[in-house]
């Protein structure tokens, strides 16, 4: 699934073309939640084109829902709504996978650097950006 992300903070974020958005694309099988409590979690992996503003370089973003929904994110964009996501890159700039996000979350690998992005599912016709 194609997404468009609009980069809220930091706030003068540059995706490298003068604008806070850039598009990506869900890698399959890089999805999953954890339970809270009664709550769950949601999170996904989503690559675009290498992005470098400040400090930050990524490839690839861990998305985790911002807030709780009733439905699952995957399912809300896929039907056309806007949903806010924390977004976290690797430090290193390499794309996620299953050892870096099982690294993650035994803290071995640290995440220090979050977006937060608004995000609607695109065409799949549209360029990755």
């Amino acid at each position: 699934m194609k997404i468009r992300f609009e980069v809220g903070d930091p706030r003068n974020f540059d995706s490298g073309d003068g604008t806070n958005t850039f598009i990506g694309e869900t890698v399959e099988g890089l999805q999953g939640f954890r339970e809270i409590g009664e709550d769950k979690e949601f999170w996904f992996v989503s690559n675009c084109n290498p992005i470098s503003f400040k400090e930050m370089r990524f490839s690839s973003l861990l998305l985790i829902s911002r807030y709780k929904t009733k439905k699952e994110p995957m399912e809300l964009l896929n039907n056309g709504e806007k949903v806010v996501f924390n977004g976290a890159w690797r430090q290193d700039g390499s794309v996620w996978n299953q050892e870096s996000l099982q690294a993650a979350r035994e803290g071995r690998l640290p995440i220090t650097g979050v977006v937060v992005v608004n995000a609607i599912r695109v065409p799949e016709t549209e360029e990755i950006k």
